[in-house]
């Protein structure tokens, strides 16, 4: 082994190598069959190292993969999910993971053999890293061999890899092609990286991707409990919950199809797709009236103005979402939100709501957070609603509604808190039309009262 090789397998090993020296030590390995040999021999004395010592281990081991060699695991333990999901999906999945962290730590020259030739389809990419954490907020963590990891920028992630984001936080991947997933609140999946492609276990949760062009044999695959989706190389959002699938595609091509059975249906851009009731519907996403600029600290009066017609509709939604840096001290508001009817004006702000969900602390008319006056730019303002990304706000409108007016604004409440890293960020949209698997998709991070 020369001394390049031996440092790139220890700096693999401690988790240092950076994201441009995964890229070459990735390709090194697929071209390399000594360096793979080197690799799992250093892998196997650094986990010899660390105390396993179970003589039997070996024999263990290889009953495991003789089982696993009979079976599909992820397709065995996905289909077993029912009500109780979230607590089946922990205990199979981290019985895997198990057998993956020990197989990784303990294989001498024959498991070495099995684990880049015969034992290619379940596990070729053992241990080999797939992308680094760009960034993180809020309860987050990385599950890898039962061992809960605490994410770091820059953390490098492995095959098997589970991704739990709990609530108020997000975890921006990017793998080494520079594919980027976002997974939001609320989620839990397992990065696969075989043979055969990219695979997503998207068990519940969202997550929003853009992703570079696949390999028209190896697609990355998003699967959950309802479908499966091959996706070559486009921008995607995405919801699982207990009952549904919810895709929307925002640019290129996505084809889904149901699990179970049922012939697949290709997602267009601006086209959305929902499994439910192992069904599958295609819908094209209807387009929002209004959307504003990312509106931040940094914006002239913090604010935009908003005017948009109503053509008649019967309701409106008013939707904040997060700047893509995560929903901390994003206080909104809805300022002066007029409607113009046939019968006359109305102001929003002096009626109740249908309905609400907000990222934190909950809606609000006419007064702040914890009752404080509103301030916008270091002037109170009155006849508002407040609000905290992300959030989605449901309004009936009356007969012969014509046209909305509002501005959106960013409150002094998060501008000005005084914490490192403080960056809130916001855009406003307006729509008269919504399904519910998109709201669920925009309420992710939400909390409703």
């Amino acid at each position: 082994m020369n001394d390049n090789s031996k440092e790139m397998i220890e700096k693999y090993i401690d988790g240092t190598l950076s994201l441009e020296e995964m890229r070459a030590f990735a390709d090194e390995l697929k071209n390399n069959q000594k360096l793979r040999h080197d690799l799992s021999l250093a892998v196997t004395l650094h986990g010899l190292a660390q105390g396993t010592t179970d003589h039997k281990i070996e024999e263990k081991v290889m009953n495991e993969i003789e089982d696993l060699k009979k079976n599909d695991l992820d397709h065995s333990i996905l289909t077993s999910i029912r009500t109780e999901k979230e607590k089946r999906e922990k205990q199979n999945y981290w019985k895997a993971i198990t057998l993956v962290g020990v197989a990784a730590q303990i294989f001498v020259s024959l498991f070495v053999f099995y684990l880049f030739t015969t034992f290619e389809k379940v596990d070729t990419q053992l241990g080999l890293s797939i992308g680094t954490v760009n960034s993180y907020e809020g309860r987050c963590f990385i599950v890898r061999n039962e061992e809960k990891l605490a994410l770091s920028n820059n953390m490098t992630l492995k095959h098997r890899d589970q991704v739990f984001v709990e609530e108020k936080g997000y975890i921006d991947f990017q793998y080494l092609d520079g594919s980027k997933i976002k997974f939001l609140n609320y989620s839990y999946a397992q990065l696969n990286n075989l043979a055969e492609g990219k695979h997503i276990l998207l068990f519940s949760g969202s997550l929003n991707g853009e992703i570079k062009k696949q390999p028209h044999e190896k697609p990355l695959r998003v699967i959950t409990e309802h479908s499966e989706s091959l996706v070559l190389g486009t921008s995607i959002e995405m919801n699982s919950s207990d009952d549904s699938t919810f895709l929307e595609v925002k640019d290129g091509q996505v084809q889904m199809q149901l699990r179970n059975s049922g012939k697949p249906v290709l997602i267009g851009a601006s086209e959305y797709a929902i499994s439910k009731n192992n069904q599958l519907s295609l819908h094209k996403v209807m387009e929002p009236l209004f959307v504003s600029e990312l509106i931040t600290k940094d914006t002239p009066s913090h604010s935009v103005e908003i005017d948009v017609d109503l053509h008649g509709s019967d309701k409106i939604y008013l939707v904040v979402t997060d700047g893509g840096n995560g929903i901390s001290f994003d206080h909104a508001g809805w300022h002066k939100p007029k409607v113009h009817a046939i019968n006359g004006n109305i102001m929003l702000s002096d009626r109740k709501w249908v309905s609400q969900k907000s990222g934190w602390g909950g809606s609000k008319r006419n007064y702040g957070y914890r009752g404080r006056e509103v301030r916008v730019n270091e002037k109170v303002i009155n006849d508002v609603i407040v609000t905290h990304s992300n959030s989605v706000i449901v309004y009936n409108l009356p007969i012969g509604s014509k046209r909305f007016t509002v501005r959106g604004v960013l409150l002094e409440s998060g501008v000005k808190q005084n914490k490192a890293n403080t960056n809130p960020s916001v855009k406003f949209e307006v729509y008269t039309e919504l399904p519910h698997e998109k709201l669920t998709t925009l309420t992710r991070t939400s909390q409703s009262y």
